[in-house]
């Protein structure tokens, strides 16, 4: 995964291959318990690493996700996250403003 990232050429890219390798390491369930929280927070560690915006997978939202992931279906889960995505930048960027102000 290391090598796909780095020679990755935009962040699309960049963000597929996270999602593929959530997707693989959800399905092999290495733990008894904790699986989905750990998969989510080695996906959370990869998009900072990568400077991609992280992204919450809201109670809204978990039927869809967890639909794509028992049918691996990574251009579902693209579309599911690109708003997300798209989301938590304005939140970001609203608290970068309100953190700049004098209070």
């Amino acid at each position: 995964m290391d090598y796909q990232l780095k020679n990755s050429n935009s962040d699309g890219e960049k963000l597929k291959i996270i999602l593929e390798y959530h997707i693989k390491f959800e399905r092999i369930h290495p733990f008894s318990d904790g699986n989905g929280r750990t998969g989510r927070l080695i996906m959370l560690a990869l998009m900072l690493e990568n400077n991609l915006t992280p992204f919450v997978i809201t109670v809204e939202n978990k039927a869809k996700y967890m639909d794509i992931l028992r049918n691996q279906d990574i251009e579902s889960f693209v579309g599911l996250v690109e708003p997300l995505m798209e989301e938590e930048k304005k939140r970001i960027i609203a608290f970068k403003k309100l953190s700049n102000l004098q209070i």
